[in-house]
């Protein structure tokens, strides 16, 4: 048997196999309400986990297209923006389009197109292994909690999202490093103090 990333279906057969119900073969399993809810709540917190900053998931300076009227759509995908850094822009997400907060408007000049930092949502399947088994163990826990409410359960899957999610902080940092990134010049006021002259 070959072994593959955590499917979608395998993160909500894992929830459901948590509160002891019976595994289903697709998700658009009709009528089944435990299914309906499994899913919401395995969307939900794959949300919440990728609204931070992962090195998966985020462009660290990407640039708007602006359209003819010189407003910059926003992709529907994304789940934030952040300034590049000190003294740029303050830019947001407001009516669909990147909005300048500085300058209160979402019209930018025609030949400076806006970058940001951007968060983007990213497919439970595309995501990475070690992504997908900590949104799935979490999704597990909390679910099993809602559905069920006990407490009791709740320490064993607990225990799971506590090695899942050291597992992918430890791939994190692994990207941060290969990237070159450290303390000492990713945080701007600390790398102003280290490269004085």
């Amino acid at each position: 048997m070959d072994l593959t990333p955590t499917t979608e279906l395998e993160a909500v057969n894992e929830m459901l196999a948590v509160i002891g119900e019976q595994p289903v073969s697709a998700l658009e399993a009709v009528g089944n309400t435990d299914v309906a809810i499994a899913i919401r709540t395995l969307r939900g917190v794959s949300r919440e986990v990728q609204t931070a900053t992962w090195w998966f998931n985020t462009d660290e300076s990407y640039t708007f297209v602006l359209n003819a009227e010189n407003r910059a759509p926003l992709p529907k995908l994304i789940l934030s923006i952040r300034p590049l850094g000190r003294g740029s822009s303050r830019i947001t997400h407001r009516n669909g389009f990147l909005y300048d907060l500085t300058n209160a408007t979402d019209v930018f000049a025609e030949d400076v197109a806006p970058s940001a930092k951007v968060v983007w949502f990213v497919d439970f399947e595309l995501l990475p292994e070690t992504v997908r088994r900590y949104i799935a163990i979490r999704a597990a826990r909390i679910f099993q909690k809602n559905v069920l409410g006990s407490e009791s359960l709740n320490g064993f899957t607990e225990d799971h999202e506590g090695a899942a999610l050291a597992l992918l902080i430890d791939e994190s940092h692994d990207f941060e490093f290969a990237a070159g990134a450290n303390f000492l010049n990713d945080d701007p006021d600390t790398s102003a103090i280290a490269n004085r002259t």
